[in-house]
């Protein structure tokens, strides 16, 4: 109670009982309030709330929290057993991409790159040496061809016009690149064999005898010995051996048939014969395209492959090729 004995207080707040009224006048307060002391109570209120805005109590309720997080998850996990360990390593895995994922992408972006140019370089300098090797092998094969038309002066440009005639039945038949290639080249090395024949021979201007019919027909064997030992990635010297041989085993040097005798070879047999015959020979003038084709028609699987022979024709009377005199 107050020291007048009017009205009631209590610590913080003034009670709800009205104050007496003396003479219909309400009591005025009294101007000095120090007697409103708190009372113990609200004291330990106060101290308690102070103690909550504490950093050390906020730390507290942190790691409280923290340690009831990890509760809950390591409860979860137990739960969930069989799938923990895979859980685990993906939050590991995930938490190692996002740490490294920038600097391992730019070492790799800088690692390809760098293996791109060094493989964009290498690939122009095998490219250039392929191209001087091209031009190299092909400056020899020429050399070679024309040392074999020095002996034959009947014969100039012979191996050429075999060579573009086996080229364009090879395209005919539909064959692949590399293939009609090394037909061409091929059709430059057939006949140089006849380096070893003698000079005699090859320009007489009548028929041969029987004896130098026999040293003629082993040119054949003498340009696969000239030409064995070189790496083509081509059979040049299987097709310089065997474009003699006929289908029906009547050929040269060795009368082998037709499944021993290989496609560049067979292609190179027609182009052969049918250049001897419409170009001109020391022995005798052109016989013409007309009587070539006459010939390889009429003797088509019995002398020549049939597929050969058929692409062949088509060339002249269909296409209009013809041979460079």
């Amino acid at each position: 109670k107050s020291p007048t004995g009017v009205g009631s207080y209590r610590v913080g707040a003034v009670s709800r009982r009205r104050p007496a009224m003396h003479g219909g006048v309400q009591a005025q307060p009294i101007a000095n309030r120090s007697w409103l002391v708190p009372n113990k109570k609200t004291q330990r209120m106060e101290k308690k709330m102070k103690i909550r805005h504490t950093p050390i109590f906020l730390l507290l309720v942190v790691a409280i929290s923290i340690f009831a997080a990890e509760t809950l998850v390591m409860f979860l996990l137990q739960i969930i057993a069989p799938l923990s360990l895979y859980v685990e390593a993906l939050v590991d895995a995930l938490a190692l991409i996002i740490i490294v994922s920038p600097s391992l992408y730019f070492f790799l972006f800088r690692t390809l790159s760098s293996e791109i140019i060094v493989q964009k370089k290498l690939t122009e300098e095998l490219r250039q040496r392929n191209e001087k090797l091209k031009r190299f092998l092909e400056g020899t094969i020429n050399a070679m061809s024309q040392v074999a038309e020095k002996k034959d002066v009947y014969s100039a440009g012979r191996q050429k016009r075999v060579s573009q005639l086996s080229t364009a039945i090879a395209c005919e038949l539909g064959l692949s690149e590399n293939q009609t290639e090394g037909i061409r080249v091929a059709g430059l090395f057939f006949d140089i064999g006849k380096l070893a024949i003698p000079t005699e021979i090859l320009r007489k201007p009548d028929k041969m005898s029987e004896y130098e019919y026999n040293i003629f027909k082993t040119y054949p064997q003498f340009g696969y010995d000239i030409v064995k030992d070189i790496e083509f990635p081509w059979p040049i010297a299987q097709a310089v051996l065997q474009h003699q041989e006929r289908m029906n085993g009547s050929g040269y040097p060795y009368g082998r048939m037709e499944k021993d005798i290989i496609l560049e070879a067979r292609i190179l047999a027609v182009a052969e014969v049918v250049e001897r015959m419409a170009c001109f020979q020391s022995y005798r003038p052109s016989l013409g395209v007309d009587k070539a084709l006459e010939e390889i028609s009429q003797n088509k699987g019995t002398l020549y492959d049939p597929v050969v022979v058929d692409a062949c024709v088509r060339l002249f009377k269909e296409k209009g090729f013809k041979i460079e005199q």
